[in-house]
């Protein structure tokens, strides 16, 4: 994963997770190496910020992820999208066509982190690009970023402007055009409505200065924009694709769901920010297939001085450390002899203090970086499955394990295509 003979050091015990995603949370930073391979496409965006920068936005976006606000603004949101989802699978499974469910996960997602995030409904067909064209430039931009991980010349091919970096440089043309459509609509709307009231984060952004008072440019704002798209598109869409996956696998899993749906729902009433979040079981469907599957599966941090972690390993300065959510959810000395296997009850506990330490289940980091949208994650998924299961069987087409692209996220490389089946009304 790494190049350029820097000295890699990764962590799996959560003491020493907990050590540097909390303890000494200022000695561990992202740091120019991670800011140098994905400045291009995040710039100084949350994911590649430190200091004041970071700060300042997760104090800025954090507003937006209080609980009235999941379940007032966001969970309508949501469920509108995923409603027009299963009218998708609806007339997929009339006509026995297979599906993608990866690519519908990745235009729901995209769709309501657009509404959500930046007032701006992607699927508008005036908006057609960014359906199509805003998905792809994204995808892009993550593949041959990442391809800077494993290629050791990759700071000669940009020079030259040859192989994946010329690639790259298309694509990030590509994406940033999309998002200065975005930026040029919110700014209009801004000139006729005004932004009072506005509880998107572009338009909280758009209405704040910086430290001279200067209001923030575009070149700010296009940062905001793809920095909250792969954190509310990417690592959501991956996390249904496996949950799907899952299920379809675990029939026994699929049923204890659907018994857990048609108790709180029946056949007909659609999920409700309120009944989704009492439903333990889909809880701890999503978070099974996180432990097996994080959305980001690995997170490097660059170690500023000197350091002794708490199992006594010296940490050099300058060494980058690594820790790897992949990893530890399949550690036998942390998850038992049946930790590679899919069971949902391991995350139903009579108590709550049951709950495992986010330091041990780390899918949305932890500690002062804890991700912002962590809830609205959950109430997504929970939402996405809940529906799709209620109305829908899943049978898989593939019959071997799926194979994982190398990217900043765990996206499958080929999709998810599945045969949906609508389940009948006495079921």
């Amino acid at each position: 994963m790494f190049s350029d003979n820097e000295n890699v050091v990764v962590v799996t015990e959560p003491r020493n997770c907990e050590y540097i995603l909390k303890t000494n949370f200022k000695n561990y930073i992202k740091g120019h190496r991670f800011n140098e391979k994905l400045g291009d496409v995040l710039g100084d965006g949350i994911f590649n910020a430190d200091g004041h920068k970071w700060k300042l936005q997760r104090k800025t976006a954090s507003h937006m992820f209080s609980t009235r606000a999941l379940r007032e603004n966001m969970a309508p949101v949501i469920s509108r999208h995923v409603k027009h989802l299963v009218a998708v699978l609806d007339s997929a499974s009339t006509i026995g066509e297979t599906v993608d469910m990866q690519e519908l996960f990745l235009q729901l997602t995209l769709n309501s982190i657009g509404e959500i995030a930046f007032g701006c409904d992607l699927s508008n067909p005036k908006m057609a690009w960014a359906g199509g064209g805003f998905g792809h430039a994204f995808d892009r931009t993550q593949k041959y970023t990442a391809a800077r991980y494993i290629n050791p010349i990759w700071r000669l091919c940009r020079k030259f402007n040859i192989l994946d970096e010329r690639k790259l440089r298309t694509a990030i043309t590509d994406l940033d055009d999309c998002v200065a459509d975005v930026i040029v609509n919110r700014k209009k709307l801004a000139e006729t409505d005004g932004l009072d009231g506005c509880t998107d984060l572009l338009s909280r952004f758009m209405q704040m200065s910086d430290v001279n008072g200067v209001p923030f440019n575009d070149k700010y704002l296009r940062d905001v924009i793809t920095n909250y798209m792969i954190a509310g598109r990417d690592t959501t869409a991956n996390a249904l694709t496996w949950g799907v996956y899952e299920l379809a696998k675990h029939p026994d899993a699929q049923a204890k769901l659907l018994k857990e749906i048609l108790e709180a729902l029946g056949t007909d009433r659609p999920p409700t920010y309120h009944t989704v979040d009492s439903m333990a079981f889909a809880q701890a469907v999503v978070m099974e297939t996180l432990r097996l599957h994080p959305s980001v599966p690995r997170d490097p941090k660059l170690c500023l001085a000197d350091d002794l972690l708490p199992d006594g390993t010296f940490i050099p300065a300058g060494t980058t450390v690594v820790y790897a959510p992949w990893c530890q959810g399949r550690m036998e000395s942390e998850w038992g002899k049946d930790c590679e296997k899919y069971i949902p009850e391991r995350f139903i506990g009579r108590n709550p203090e049951d709950k495992p330490s986010p330091f041990k289940f780390n899918a949305f980091q932890a500690g002062p970086r804890t991700c912002l949208g962590m809830n609205m994650a959950y109430l997504e998924a929970k939402l996405t499955l809940v529906s799709l299961v209620q109305n829908f069987q899943f049978d898989l087409v593939q019959t071997t394990e799926p194979s994982i692209q190398f990217t900043v996220t765990l996206p499958m490389a080929d999709g998810l295509r599945v045969r949906v089946c609508r389940r009948q009304a006495e079921s």
